[in-house]
């Protein structure tokens, strides 16, 4: 094959490629718009609806939550709903942002300099104002034993939805809600009905305790892959046990195998 011919066949074989990745993307996007894009646009009415009813029904929903070294706080108010997209038109992303916390300033009497570090440190993550001033023990007042810190609390709260165009699935993921950090789930388009809505309605308003109770988190699909790897190999060692003990008997069973004994 010539120079020429060469160039020809890797033009060819690019050309080849681009086609494959347009017709995968044309794949991609046909199912976005006929599977994804109408269960994101249903999410977005709904929560549009339920924000509107909250505000007229002057809903008030309240909530406690264990904050690092504050222990258990009670009575936080859940409000400043505001939903964000990424497009009108393609709409990809949908991002339900609220707060949890009090109207006004609270002091806090914290008698643990760990408590009062872990505070500190939570308050500096999520920008909580705060004031702060060192308890110093009596007989001692070089020994710090703790702290009094007024904060004003309100802490960041989200759910967001993202349609996963590659695998055909709707990902939420829950930021602070029920504890610190993100909780994620994935749905396939068909189980978003009107009564998986509600179940997500009650749960956002501390109506019900879990959320889609037969869903199965990201972290528990996990553990239940590594679970399934480990007993995979588990078999693969027991079959291969299985056959080298064959082997073995069959090596034993041979005409020398008694000689062999003898010499051992």
């Amino acid at each position: 094959m010539g120079l020429l011919d060469e160039l020809k066949s890797a033009a060819a074989q690019q050309e080849q490629q681009r086609m494959a990745d347009r017709q995968r993307l044309a794949a991609i996007e046909a199912r976005y718009q006929t599977q994804l894009k109408p269960i994101m646009q249903r999410i977005y009415r709904y929560f549009s609806d339920l924000q509107q009813q909250m505000v007229a029904a002057h809903l008030e929903i309240t909530t406690d939550y264990l904050l690092p070294g504050l222990g258990k706080l009670t009575g936080l108010s859940q409000s400043l709903f505001k939903i964000n997209v990424d497009s009108s038109e393609n709409l990809r992303e949908l991002t339900l942002q609220f707060s949890a916390g009090y109207g006004d300033s609270r002091l806090f009497t914290l008698h643990s300099a760990t408590a009062a570090e872990e505070a500190r440190s939570f308050f500096d993550k999520y920008r909580i104002r705060y004031v702060d001033w060192a308890l110093r023990d009596e007989k001692n007042p070089d020994q710090i034993i703790g702290a009094k810190i007024e904060a004003h609390i309100l802490l960041p709260m989200v759910f967001q939805f993202n349609a996963d165009v590659e695998n055909g699935l709707i990902r939420l993921s829950l930021l602070n809600f029920n504890h610190l950090g993100v909780r994620r789930l994935s749905y396939t388009p068909e189980k978003i009905n009107d009564n998986w809505l509600d179940e997500l309605g009650y749960f956002l308003l501390r109506k019900r305790a879990t959320l889609h109770s037969r869903e199965i988190s990201e972290e528990s699909r996990e553990v239940l892959r590594e679970s399934v790897r480990r007993e995979q190999e588990q078999r693969e060692r027991e079959v291969q046990e299985a056959i080298a003990r064959e082997e073995a008997n069959r090596a034993n069973s041979k005409p020398n195998s008694f000689f062999s004994k003898l010499l051992k």
